[in-house]
């Protein structure tokens, strides 16, 4: 099970790729933060490049902002961050993979760039918060 500290108005869907925290908005495009997790054993390295291979795949014209290293409280993890465009728009997407030995974390926050600035401390804020909840062994990672 995922768990994450959600901004106030914020609701959570359970989706068959993910869980999915959003704000919910009557135009444009919703800021939201998706949770999928996988169980493998492949290296931080792998499964950032193929997140990175993928992304690029999924999006033409998509153009990499930044990629880095960085910790997250559930383990190591990697960021990409990238565009793309979406009709008259620009999407920003800040995508994490964090790898804990026998599972891997998908981490995507997305935002109309028009709405960026402002959605990217309340984006990071749920992807920092993010916690793996094991109901059957009272645990949290």
């Amino acid at each position: 099970m995922i768990a994450a500290d959600l901004p106030d108005g914020w609701v959570v869907t359970e989706a068959t790729f993910g869980t999915v925290f959003e704000r919910p908005t009557t135009n444009g495009f919703r800021p939201n933060v998706v949770v999928a997790q996988e169980s493998t054993t492949v290296s931080l390295v792998e499964a950032s490049s193929g997140m990175m291979a993928a992304a690029i795949a999924a999006h033409p014209g998509t153009r990499v902002l930044e990629v880095r290293r960085q910790e997250h409280a559930i383990g190591p993890s990697a960021r990409l961050l990238f565009g793309y465009p979406l009709g008259e728009d620009w999407i920003v997407v800040d995508q994490r993979v964090i790898t804990t030995g026998d599972t891997a974390v998908h981490l995507t926050a997305s935002a109309s760039v028009l709405e960026w600035t402002a959605v990217e401390p309340l984006l990071a804020q749920v992807m920092d918060s993010v916690q793996l909840v094991d109901v059957q062994k009272g645990t949290i990672r």
